[in-house]
């Protein structure tokens, strides 16, 4: 389920979603984080070039670099923009937030330990993946402030809550 095209098609659905309901500086930001994401994977995983754990009977194989998880990347990236986007488009409900970051977190967390406990990445290829994920979402969001989009799209059918 949480492989990196389901988590990219999941982005795009979101893209497409937010881009129908006349969301577009949200959806203009969405599409650019994951696009960064998978930029900075690429790149990444060219710069180091590191090989994947060999293991004598192994459970599952890859045939890429393993510097960062790509898997753990784009889980992280998707799961933290639809958190951002939760944030910045819904009132305040706490028990639909808590439920959302505990989701986030089980969902970002279980996909780097079936990485690693698969053995085709090494802990430190997970933590990349988190880290390099959760750089992403901060560095788009820091520079594009989808929270603070301006009341001219409050038309959207996205309600918009200042932090």
């Amino acid at each position: 389920m949480w492989d990196p095209i389901t988590t990219r098609l999941l982005a795009l659905a979101t893209v497409v979603t937010l881009y129908i309901r006349r969301a577009r500086r949200l959806a203009v930001w969405a599409a650019l984080t994951s696009v960064v994401g998978l930029a900075m994977q690429y790149a990444i995983r060219a710069a180091v070039a590191r090989d994947r754990p060999s293991h004598p009977d192994p459970v599952d194989s890859a045939h890429n670099f393993a510097f960062p998880s790509g898997h753990v990347m784009a889980a992280t990236i998707t799961c933290g923009l639809l958190l951002v986007l939760l944030h910045a488009t819904s009132p305040a409900h706490r028990g639909w937030r808590t439920a959302a970051w505990a989701a986030a977190l089980v969902s970002v967390i279980g996909v780097g330990f079936t990485r690693a406990f698969l053995g085709v990445h090494w802990p430190t290829d997970v933590l990349a993946g988190w880290l390099f994920g959760a750089t992403a979402v901060a560095a788009c969001t820091a520079a594009f402030a989808p929270r603070a989009h301006r009341a001219s799209e409050g038309t959207t059918g996205l309600r918009v809550t200042r932090p």
